[in-house]
């Protein structure tokens, strides 16, 4: 991927300042395979939208949709092909239709 694509792709992600932040957390970080939950948990969502999962290269890896109302959502830390992540550092976007929230994720296996 070229620089730019990925610079880019790191405005996508939620790193303008123009941005306004949730209070959306994911947890365990790092999820450590044998010693972790099964599933990464994200919190306190906006009600409704979607999560989505990028590498650190800005590829997708999943996207999740939040139901209205839901405040709560698993990821078993799988890819849209139902594969099993690989151990790395992966980016989150939480979309609501208010607000905006990026973070990080570290796999581990």
């Amino acid at each position: 991927m070229k620089s730019s694509k990925l610079f880019s792709m790191a405005f996508s992600l939620g790193f303008l300042a123009s941005i306004s932040y949730a209070e959306t957390r994911a947890f365990p970080v790092p999820w450590v395979a044998k010693e972790s939950p099964p599933n990464i948990v994200f919190t306190d969502l906006p009600g409704s939208g979607n999560i989505k999962i990028f590498t650190v290269s800005g590829e997708e890896v999943i996207s999740l949709p939040i139901q209205p109302g839901q405040n709560q959502l698993s990821w078993s830390v799988i890819n849209s092909a139902g594969r099993k992540v690989a151990s790395g550092v992966y980016f989150y976007l939480v979309e609501g239709s208010e607000t905006e929230t990026k973070g990080k994720l570290v796999v581990i296996r």
